[in-house]
């Protein structure tokens, strides 16, 4: 019994805040990179190409698109817009960094930068940015399955009654 009410303030008071905590969080990271990125469009596309994973038109679309769609999953992520697929695309773009920045160094491409906040950080490329993408994916992890608990729960508060009413009988 005592554990059972343990399990349910744990999540309460400490589980679903720090989830609330890292939506919103990643949210502005997501905001901040691409802001960043679009500061500087020609630098970013530069550096896409650095990385040797795509090549031409698609790298030249990627590198404009990208920017734009995190500014628009920041924004998302922040206010809580369509919470599990916002979550889902952030948590793809996360792995797919991490894809990449791993194969920059695996293959010693001449990444000056990982470019994940364009202008704003122009340190070379290292472990520690996979690292830092490895906790945001933690993040991202733990703010879908609190998400799913919240839908869930905002599902049974307003299920509409099922009225039953005869007219004019």
């Amino acid at each position: 019994m005592y554990f059972a009410m343990f399990k349910i303030v744990f999540r309460q008071v400490i589980v679903e805040p720090l989830a609330l905590l890292s939506r919103i969080s990643l949210g502005i990271i997501f905001l901040t990179a691409g802001i960043s990125k679009i500061y500087d469009l020609q630098s970013f596309y530069i550096n896409v190409l650095n990385y040797n994973i795509i090549k031409g038109e698609i790298a030249y679309v990627f590198s404009m698109t990208l920017p734009f769609i995190e500014v628009i999953l920041g924004i998302y992520l922040i206010f809580g817009i369509y919470k599990k697929i916002t979550n889902s695309i952030s948590l793809f773009l996360l792995l797919l960094f991490i894809y990449a920045i791993s194969y920059a160094i695996i293959t010693k491409q001449p990444v000056s930068g990982c470019g994940c906040f364009g202008a704003l950080v122009r340190e070379k490329i290292s472990v520690w940015d996979i690292v830092r993408d490895v906790f945001f994916v933690l993040m991202n992890i733990l703010s879908l399955t609190f998400d799913r608990i919240q839908m869930k729960k905002v599902r049974e508060r307003f299920k509409k009654p099922e009225f039953s009413y005869r007219l004019n009988e």
